[in-house]
């Protein structure tokens, strides 16, 4: 019997293509093993980066806050002082800081740099020098200061608001000292923009300011606020009685109650005085990783509960310090 003949060549060359599948397989997995590897190794490390940045820059903060309430901060010039804090031996890391005072440019507004929520006060410093009562009413060098003929404009709202505001004007007998014996008074005044009686005495003529959007002080807000409503304080003509201040009284402070509603507030006059600190604080890595935080550090404020509270003061035994 005769075997069918069979061509060994044809099964030449089969090892060696077997080979080179597993050998292009084993690649591709070891490639992508690697890359997942370099990305997640990359990763780790800007995240750590990033981390050290920004405990950097909140390092920052606390260290100007810190200054700030010392009193060591330094005179804070046009473009604001510094407050720079050098972590490379701890950290690796730095932040460079910058402390300016929190106020107005021509053409801008003061904007409350948090909503305000139902029954939440926002509290207006109107003192040249908020440490110092002595200079209520008075104008310092660079035309800051706030007196009784100065008009205050309040926007607050936005569309379909229905808020109303009570504002609370603190004033002393002009010129205000220090010690004991200085008079303060209390103006309050409630305006709202839904003419319907709800509130007893109020005064309900505002503006509606939608097509006029403010420009405002803060840098991290885009310019061209919608505010809904708006109000001028010129506390010398009476709306239902509650919109003046009599002759010989300083306004020291204003504060703006939100009533039935949260709102955004601005204020706006020529002569507005800081109303606090700005801290820009930025941290910064040796790679060039860097994270930034940006503070509104208020002047201290009175509680709400301030407006509520009874006092025995009258005509002739007011209120003193």
């Amino acid at each position: 019997m005769k075997l069918p003949y069979q061509n060994s060549n044809s099964q030449k060359g089969q090892i060696l293509i077997i080979f080179l599948l597993v050998l292009v397989v084993g690649l591709a997995i070891a490639l992508s093993i690697a890359s997942r590897t370099v990305t997640d190794v990359r990763q780790t490390t800007t995240s750590d980066e990033s981390n050290r940045a920004y405990f950097a820059a909140e390092a920052g903060v606390e260290n100007a806050l810190k200054k700030i309430e010392q009193g060591t901060l330094g005179t804070i010039g046009p473009t604001g002082v510094a407050a720079d804090v050098d972590l490379k031996t701890t950290n690796r890391s730095e932040a460079d800081v910058t402390v300016k005072n929190l106020g107005v440019a021509n053409g801008e507004n003061f904007q409350y740099p948090s909503p305000l929520q139902k029954d939440d006060v926002a509290q207006i410093n109107l003192m040249s020098n908020f440490n110092n009562i002595t200079t209520a009413g008075v104008y310092d060098t660079d035309g800051n200061g706030f007196t009784r003929s100065d008009p205050i404009n309040i926007y607050w709202g936005e569309a379909g608001s229905q808020t109303a505001i009570e504002v609370s004007i603190i004033t002393c007998t002009s010129p205000c000292t220090t010690g004991v014996g200085q008079v303060f008074n209390i103006y309050k005044m409630i305006f709202d923009p839904i003419g319907s009686g709800r509130i007893p005495n109020a005064c309900t003529t505002v503006t509606s300011t939608l097509a006029a959007p403010v420009a405002t002080n803060l840098t991290d807000n885009p310019p061209g606020v919608p505010f809904r409503w708006m109000r001028t304080l010129n506390f010398t003509t009476a709306c239902a009685s509650n919109d003046t201040i009599p002759a010989g009284q300083a306004p020291v402070l204003a504060r703006i109650r939100a009533l039935y509603g949260g709102t955004e507030l601005a204020v706006a006059s020529d002569r507005l005085p800081n109303q606090g600190y700005e801290v820009d604080s930025k941290g910064l890595v040796g790679s060039g990783v860097a994270r930034k935080l940006l503070v509104y550090q208020l002047y201290p404020a009175l509680p709400s509960v301030f407006d509520y509270v009874l006092y025995n003061g009258s005509a002739s035994n007011p209120l003193t310090k």
